[in-house]
């Protein structure tokens, strides 16, 4: 099927597009937390040394891309291992967010970056495993109470965006047989009408997600 008639083109488009636009901070050896299938693999690689990919045996993503097994609270690798840590919509499934801060302070080197994005208006998604909902705020506080300096922390959506993806969240649920291809165009009107009046009037105040870079001074 094209991709653009999935209810949930625009969430991928913005997370690409969040990671193309801190590739100034990645450099050297890569920790991928949480890593799943690597998706944003093709776009970390050319500025990078080496890619390891974290994530837990029981993970309910495809197990083929994980490098070396564990967890965001408790990583299983010597201090100041890494130059980039990344993460992407993984801390809301860590139950200790805390500890996981630690943990990528103590395995980051001096003066590298720790990239995540993480929802704040999203449905429950992976249950059980979802824990929590982060204010930009919240972000700050957890990192600067680790001894990270914050770089950028900004929201990845408007209202309109969060509001047209959670919709078609929800048509989806009613995506099946002949139903599917009727929905189609409606998903792609909806995310196409939703970027259009994000970038007309975004209020960050009801954001999808944020993205946060953090270093380790």
């Amino acid at each position: 099927m094209n991709k653009f008639l999935t209810h949930n083109w625009l969430a991928h488009e913005i997370n690409r597009k969040c990671t193309l636009s801190v590739l100034k901070y990645v450099k050297g050896d890569l920790l991928d937390i949480g890593c799943g299938e690597k998706p944003y693999f093709d776009i970390l690689t050319p500025h990078i040394n080496e890619y390891v990919g974290l994530d837990m045996p029981d993970t309910l993503h495809a197990k083929d891309e994980i490098d070396v097994h564990g967890t965001a609270c408790n990583q299983p690798f010597k201090d100041s291992s890494f130059n980039t840590i990344v993460s992407f919509q993984v801390m809301e499934h860590v139950n200790e967010p805390n500890q996981m801060v630690a943990e990528i302070y103590r395995v980051l080197r001096k003066g590298g970056y720790a990239i995540l994005t993480t929802p704040f208006m999203w449905g429950l998604h992976e249950e059980p495993r979802d824990f929590y909902r982060y204010t930009k705020y919240g972000l700050k506080y957890l990192f600067e109470k680790n001894g990270f300096e914050i770089e950028e922390l900004k929201a990845n959506t408007g209202y309109w965006i969060m509001a047209g993806l959670r919709f078609n969240y929800y048509l989806a649920r009613f995506g099946r047989g002949y139903l599917k291809y009727l929905l189609s165009p409606i998903y792609y009107l909806v995310q196409v009408l939703s970027l259009v009046l994000d970038k007309i009037d975004k209020v960050e105040t009801d954001t999808a997600s944020y993205l946060l870079v953090a270093r380790k001074i």
